[in-house]
């Protein structure tokens, strides 16, 4: 067994940072380790880290770049592995703040974490692209916004993002839609675009075009004269979906499941309901 002593010898080793001349550190391995693990530790009642600590050491051990954690966490590790440049947390129902990122994250994707409060770390300087939908309890994110945010940004649903952040991030769906966003991104947002409709809806606000649907479950939700044109609705659960005037040309909705959906199409050119 390794002597965790030698693990605070030199916790970090510092890197200099690709887009300026200040140091960032990148955590050492042993660091990241006694980290996860010292987390896994501290479990509260009613948590399970450590399916979650698991795959952290795996992404640890095999410097993989993508993690995905869908878990009723209340906390993250001090530190995370250095590799990862996308993080997506799904689902985390109880974090309550994210207060470390790894200093090359790219791609940071939060959704439907509704009891995070604030993102109190700030974001990697060459982060490029940040997701955060139906957060409603995120107050802030520490420091300042890089300014490449603005090319890959989507925020929808932090109703409790202070005022000056919200509008930094506010999102330009009139001219870029909703294709980039992942299955997770998109679940969210149309659950909370189908919860919160008003009579002054835009056309940007109902642009679901080009959009990736598979598997997904929309169940019950409200979607008449949304524009769902060139999606992709393969094996999505539709069942009791209102889609009255709703444009999906194009289309594709094989093995979707349509029991008892409300269904008045204003365009059907060349969709496929096999």
């Amino acid at each position: 067994m390794e002597d965790k002593r030698e693990m605070d010898v030199n916790p970090v080793r510092p890197v200099t940072a690709s887009r300026n001349t200040e140091e960032t550190t990148v955590p050492a391995a042993a660091s990241v380790r006694a980290a996860i693990e010292a987390w896994q530790n501290e479990t509260a009642p009613g948590e399970e880290r450590t399916m979650v600590a698991a795959r952290l050491l795996g992404c640890q051990e095999n410097s993989e770049a993508v993690i995905q954690i869908h878990a009723p966490v209340t906390t993250l590790p001090a530190l995370l592995p250095p590799s990862l440049t996308d993080l997506v947390l799904d689902g985390c129902t109880a974090l309550r703040d994210i207060g470390h990122l790894p200093v090359g994250l790219k791609r940071l994707s939060v959704v439907g974490c509704t009891s995070l409060e604030a993102i109190s770390t700030p974001l990697p300087e060459g982060i490029s692209g940040i997701f955060i939908c139906h957060c409603p309890a995120l107050a802030r994110i520490e420091g300042e916004l890089p300014p490449q945010l603005h090319r890959m940004v989507y925020v929808n649903g932090c109703t409790a993002l202070n005022e000056a952040q919200r509008e930094f991030l506010s999102f330009p769906v009139d001219k870029h839609g909703r294709s980039s966003l992942s299955r997770a991104e998109l679940q969210a947002d149309i659950r909370h675009f189908s919860a919160n409709r008003h009579e002054y809806e835009s056309e940007a606000e109902r642009n679901f075009s080009q959009c990736g649907f598979i598997c997904g479950d929309l169940h019950g939700l409200n979607l008449s004269k949304v524009n769902m044109s060139h999606s992709d609705f393969r094996r999505a659960n539709l069942t009791e979906v209102t889609l009255t005037h709703a444009a999906v040309k194009e289309s594709d909705f094989t093995s979707a499941t349509l029991t008892d959906a409300v269904l008045d199409f204003s365009n059907l050119d060349q969709s496929n309901f096999a």
